[in-house]
């Protein structure tokens, strides 16, 4: 019975594949075609020596939107290392007072995509 019982979950398992690309497809695919890049929060005032996390949002074709802001394809990069730094999932952390753009760029469909806040 046991026999019986390990070869059914086997074959109910081995339905299970999609050909390894995950539950959505390919990793870092998206399921529709990007037309922007959106990074929020806009404007922010943060104090020095704290940090924010920034949100990087891709719009799709039919009008959703996709959180993009954690994917290995989304790079992060700050105008100005002196006044803040970003790190790879889009958390900054200010190191001195000033101004400083925060931009989020990433490749969909062999076309570049960027935001800045």
């Amino acid at each position: 019975m046991r026999y019986i019982v390990f070869l059914f979950t086997l074959l109910i398992l081995s339905g299970c594949n999609n050909g390894d690309q995950g539950l959505l497809g390919e990793p870092g695919v998206l399921p529709e075609k990007v037309t922007e890049l959106n990074v929020s929060p806009k404007v922010s005032k943060t104090p020095v020596g704290f940090s924010m996390s920034y949100k990087a949002e891709a719009l799709l074709s039919n009008k959703l939107s996709y959180d993009v802001t954690n994917e290995e394809y989304i790079t992060w990069h700050s105008s100005n290392n002196e006044v803040a730094v970003v790190n790879h999932k889009g958390i900054v952390t200010t190191v001195s007072e000033g101004d400083v753009i925060i931009t989020a760029t990433g490749i969909a469909d062999d076309q570049t995509f960027s935001a800045s806040a």
